[in-house]
């Protein structure tokens, strides 16, 4: 087994999906959402008021909040100022839809993938909001993960479950349009994939759906993004000389001779893809962010991925 699909396996077999520090960190934070699904409770603030009243979890208060909701008990036994939320707070439900086609398996993608989905998960479950879980392509099905903290392990065993698996058959494009004509109320979808199908401009109409927010979460390897500077992860080594490539969705080959010139231009070539695809997401509204598999995955939680996924 060479090194890179080593560390792919070793990262699927701990069944660790997101350190215990960073599932720490993200305790903080709160999904947004344009639009609720009332069906549950959840935190986001609401203009109609819920029957019920039942406890259902704490987030920190913050400015505009109603004082009367302060637990007092709370204030004074640990000195912090919590909000107590009930289920008759709206929840919206979040869609993450997971990319596990062939491409996905190469250089630790669909395990990269799988992290991002659980920080934003994780999020929207502290929120009480629902998360739904698909993997693309793959059979349409509308479960939903809720429960709050509480649904955090299962929400991780899902999602790794998803990384661990590929699926040869259908398209990212196609399970998408399914889902959105699924008739579910969605907040948010959120799509983790590299889009390494001829078809992913489909996969990106397919998000759009009435007054949600459509987010497209771009997993790219090192080597993809630089052959003159990255090892190929499979080989140990920058490629050179005559080689055959295969297309790992397609299997097609091709033959190319491997010099610094035409690494160069397969690099310029893929990085102006890549800002071709963040120039489509964004004449669709579509909020876009890449993230690389080597990219430190607490600074990206933290930061651009926060800032595409919307969580405060």
């Amino acid at each position: 087994m060479d090194a890179a699909a080593a560390r792919s396996a070793e990262s699927l077999a701990s069944n660790v999906l997101i350190p215990p520090r960073l599932v720490g960190a993200l305790t903080r934070y709160e999904l947004t959402a344009p639009r609720r699904d009332g069906s549950l409770g959840g935190s986001h603030r609401s203009p109609r008021h819920g029957s019920s009243q039942d406890f259902a979890d704490y987030r920190e208060y913050r400015p505009g909040d109603d004082h009367r909701r302060i637990d007092q008990r709370v204030l004074a036994r640990l000195d912090q100022v919590l909000i107590r939320l009930h289920d008759a707070e709206e929840s919206a439900r979040v869609r993450l839809i997971v990319d596990n086609s062939a491409s996905m398996g190469f250089d630790d993608k669909a395990f990269r993938a799988a992290q991002v989905a659980g920080v934003v998960g994780q999020v929207a479950l502290q929120t009480r909001d629902l998360v739904e879980v698909v993997a693309a392509p793959g059979a349409v099905r509308h479960e939903a993960i809720g429960g709050g903290r509480a649904g955090i392990p299962a929400l991780h065993r899902r999602l790794l479950a998803t990384a661990r698996t590929s699926s040869p058959d259908g398209s990212v494009a196609e399970t998408v349009s399914l889902l959105q004509r699924g008739g579910n109320k969605t907040a948010i979808t959120v799509l983790f994939s590299d889009l390494a199908e001829p078809t992913w401009e489909l996969a990106l109409e397919g998000l759009l759906g009435a007054k949600q927010q459509n987010v497209l979460v771009h997993v790219v390897a090192p080597f993809e993004l630089d052959p003159t500077k990255y090892p190929h992860p499979e080989l140990g080594e920058i490629l050179t000389g005559d080689v055959t490539l295969v297309d790992i969705e397609t299997r097609s080959t091709v033959e190319v001779s491997a010099t610094s010139k035409v690494l160069k231009q397969y690099r310029d070539t893929f990085v102006a893809w890549c800002d071709t695809v963040a120039q489509a997401c964004a004449r669709r509204g579509i909020r876009y962010v890449r993230v690389r598999t080597d990219e430190d995955l607490e600074q990206l939680a933290l930061g651009p991925l926060r800032a595409a996924a919307g969580y405060r």
